[in-house]
């Protein structure tokens, strides 16, 4: 099969090759550096073999398309910790955001105490090098696998007939997820948990109040130590604790990323484009305190 590359040269290699196959046929270098690749513009785990001509692109952490990569996976590195730890928690979701990661969790309580138990539970995994395994899964078979996680299956079941459903295995830990991730746990280098807050189910008050951990990853240690943890909040959240006429509505709108299935986008599977029309409902009403909505962490 034929690859051809953004500079546009084109090289021959045999069917099945993978991302990684074709970064050690540039240079071993690029293929220690590398997190993913793209093929014909979508995103790929490394180690998923090409089965027909494509373009390919490398994808490393100088891209912020690897960082995110990175991180994401971090964010499955997280939540297995997390799981080990507290073997009685559920699952929400847990996607990258701007400057990090979150994972939403149920049916635990967490402490700022607890953060240092779960990065030292995160370096273990680490160390164990697990592989990042991907498998996709009819309906059924989804259902199967997550019918101990309630907010999984809710995920699986508002996907529409037809949609791809993949999950992905680090170790004993599954998670339902769209990938792709990076090959191993051991390419972690850095990470950091920051804070905790809480979060509804898919951003609606009727809904739970989960319990939601924020963390960031890097390559370098030197930018994780620079970090202070625990204590950062947002703008927005200073905000709601200084004005408690805004806090019901803070509640209600907290979160940049809504856990709406119905139409898969990033990693995992959220966002449903009615979630645009509510974030400008509630942003109306938000703009008389003078914080934003959905601003920076």
């Amino acid at each position: 099969m034929n690859i051809s590359f953004p500079d546009g040269s084109v090289r021959e290699f045999e069917v099945g090759a993978t991302g990684f196959d074709v970064a050690m046929s540039i240079s071993e270098g690029l293929a220690r550096s590398a997190v993913a690749v793209k093929v014909n513009g979508a995103l790929w785990d490394l180690n998923r073999p090409i089965e027909s001509d494509a373009a390919l692109e490398i994808v490393t952490l100088r891209d912020e398309e690897g960082l995110e990569v990175y991180r994401h996976s971090t964010a499955h590195i997280m939540a297995l910790a997390v799981k080990r730890r507290f073997p009685d928690v559920r699952l929400a979701i847990g996607p990258v955001i701007e400057n990090g990661f979150y994972y939403d969790f149920d049916n635990v309580s967490l402490k700022n105490e607890d953060f240092a138990a779960i990065e030292g539970e995160m370096k273990q995994i680490i160390k164990e090098k697990l592989p990042f395994e991907r498998s996709v899964l009819s309906k059924s078979e989804a259902l199967e696998l997550f019918n101990d996680e309630p907010y999984k299956l809710e995920l699986i079941n508002d996907l529409p007939e037809g949609e791809t459903i993949s999950c992905y295995r680090i170790g004993e830990f599954v998670d339902l997820c769209r990938g792709p991730h990076i090959p191993r746990t051991d390419m972690v280098k850095a990470y950091k948990m920051l804070r905790l807050a809480g979060a509804y189910w898919r951003g609606n008050s009727d809904n739970k109040m989960l319990t939601r951990l924020y963390a960031t990853s890097f390559s370098d240690k030197k930018i994780t130590q620079s970090i202070p943890g625990g204590a950062a909040k947002s703008r927005r959240e200073r905000s709601c604790e200084a004005r408690p006429e805004a806090r019901s509505v803070c509640n209600q709108s907290q979160y940049r990323a809504r856990a709406s299935p119905v139409y898969p986008s990033g990693n995992h599977y959220h966002e449903d484009p009615s979630a645009v029309h509510r974030r400008r409902r509630v942003s109306a009403r938000l703009q008389e305190y003078s914080y934003p909505l959905h601003g920076k962490e």
